[in-house]
C-alpha cells in the first residue's frame, strides 16, 4: 500500500535518537536568543520571535528528563499546535526517512512509561532504535502536566 507512507524528520535529544512525522513541522533552524520567561517550569527555555511568530521554545531534554539534558541543545524543530508555534530544542537533526507502517513496531515493555505515553512507536534505523514521538499527544502531556505547574 502506498499511501501508509510517512516521512519522519529525525533527530537527537541526550543521545536517544527520536522521529516526527514530518507533516507537524513547520521548519528547523539554527537556535538564537531566547528571550527568558520569568517564573516559567524549567521546560519552557524562553520565547523568541521567529518572522513575525511568537514562539514558545521548549526544553526537550528537560522534559523528558534526560541525563544530560542540562546541555545546551542548538537546533529547534518548529511545530504548530492548536494555532501556536512551539520549537522543540533538539541537539542535533540527521536525516528526513520514508517509513511505513508496517516498520513500526509498538514500544517495548520496559519503555519508559511517561516516553510511552506519547510514542506512536519505534523503529530500528541505521542500527538504532528510533522513538516517533506524536507531537500533538507531547505538547498536550507538557501543557496539562509540566507547563501548568509553574515555579
Amino acid at each position: 500500500m502506498e499511501d501508509d507512507h510517512m516521512q519522519i524528520v529525525c533527530f537527537e535529544v541526550c543521545g536517544q535518537l527520536f522521529g516526527v512525522d514530518v507533516a507537524w513541522v513547520n521548519d528547523v533552524h539554527k537556535l538564537d536568543r531566547l528571550t527568558p520567561v520569568p517564573k516559567a517550569p524549567q521546560i519552557v527555555a524562553g520565547v523568541l520571535n521567529l518572522r513575525g511568530r511568537i514562539v514558545l521554545a521548549l526544553n526537550l531534554g528537560q522534559f523528558l528528563r534526560c541525563a544530560s539534558a542540562e546541555k545546551s541543545a542548538n537546533l529547534m524543530i518548529n511545530v504548530q499546535f492548536l494555532n501556536e508555534s512551539y520549537g522543540f530544542l533538539v541537539d542535533s537533526v540527521s536525516d528526513v526517512v520514508s517509513l511505513t507502517s508496517a516498520q513500526l513496531q509498538p514500544c517495548p515493555q520496559n519503555f519508559d512509561p511517561k516516553l510511552a505515553g506519547f510514542a506512536q512507536g519505534t523503529v530500528r534505523f541505521k542500527g538504532r532504535l528510533m522513538t516517533i514521538l506524536k507531537v500533538d499527544g507531547m505538547i498536550e502531556s507538557m501543557l496539562s502536566h509540566d507547563l501548568l505547574h509553574c515555579a
